[in-house]
């Protein structure tokens, strides 16, 4: 797992060789020749407020969850984030 990489040179040479498995996070396209890529968009608004109340339970209304998941991009990671620091 190479995990948000900022761009091809800094997995290129760790990838090279045998025909060895790696998942590679970005925030942008990599061009890494015959690497098979997959694309991810954003949670839909559905499934960001879904999230969320999976993390918060009860607490907060769907206005300020509504109002978390645009903050948040609608990222999960970012949705995840808080919860996962704040206790």
């Amino acid at each position: 797992m190479l995990d948000n990489a900022a761009d091809e040179s800094q997995v290129k040479y760790l990838i090279a060789g045998d025909k060895t498995g790696f998942i590679i996070t970005s925030r942008r396209a990599l061009a890494l020749g015959e690497v098979t890529s997959v694309q991810l968009d954003v949670l839909s608004l559905e499934k960001s407020l879904q999230l969320l109340r999976s993390i918060v339970g009860a607490k907060g209304t769907d206005d300020e969850l509504r109002t978390v998941a645009e903050l948040c991009g609608y990222l999960p990671l970012a949705s995840r984030w808080p919860a996962t620091s704040c206790g």
